[in-house]
């Protein structure tokens, strides 16, 4: 719990000093592209934290993958590693991004689909979500087969799961209660 409240002390740090330079945007999109890379490949995440690989090749492995940012980040980067936090890096990057988001009047919506959504279906989805809020929303779309059918929306702290995998799993518990 402590890692986390830190880690929304660093984001907020982040955005105003973005606010500031009039950055918020790309550096949210360099947020975007850190937690992209971190959650494309675990290991660079478990060398951040690992209290047994040296600072400086942490510092080497960032600046090779994220050296090209703007002076923000390089900052943040520059302060994770002097206070030895560099393993909060991808916490840092979703709160900034959901500070950001809040900072924004927009709302963050995840439907995850075992195909891919048709426009039809994903304009449908999108006006059903207006109703909801007067807020933006930004709608990430993830594929997961294993959901089988239907879609599952989570929209800030609501989940709504219409999927085929969770009907028969309410099924199955049905009959085994019988």
């Amino acid at each position: 719990m402590p890692e986390k409240r830190a880690a929304i002390r660093y984001a907020k740090a982040v955005l105003s000093i973005a606010q500031n330079n009039g950055r918020t945007d790309k550096v949210s999109n360099e947020m975007n592209q850190i937690l992209s890379t971190i959650n494309s490949n675990a290991n660079i995440n478990d060398v951040l934290k690992s209290p047994i690989v040296k600072m400086s090749d942490k510092i080497s492995l960032v600046v090779s993958l994220f050296g090209h940012f703007g002076p923000e980040v390089k900052q943040l980067f520059t302060v994770l590693a002097d206070n030895k936090r560099t393993g909060l890096l991808k916490d840092v990057a979703i709160k900034y991004n959901q500070l950001f988001d809040e900072s924004c009047d927009r709302i963050h919506a995840t439907v995850k689909t075992a195909v891919p959504m048709g426009s039809k279906l994903e304009s449908k989805m999108r006006e059903k979500l207006k109703t909801l809020s007067d807020s933006k929303i930004s709608l990430t779309k993830i594929i997961d087969k294993s959901i089988i059918g239907g879609f599952i929306l989570r929209v800030g702290d609501y989940q709504y799961d219409a999927s085929v995998s969770h009907q028969l799993n309410k099924l199955k518990n049905k009959f085994q209660n019988k």
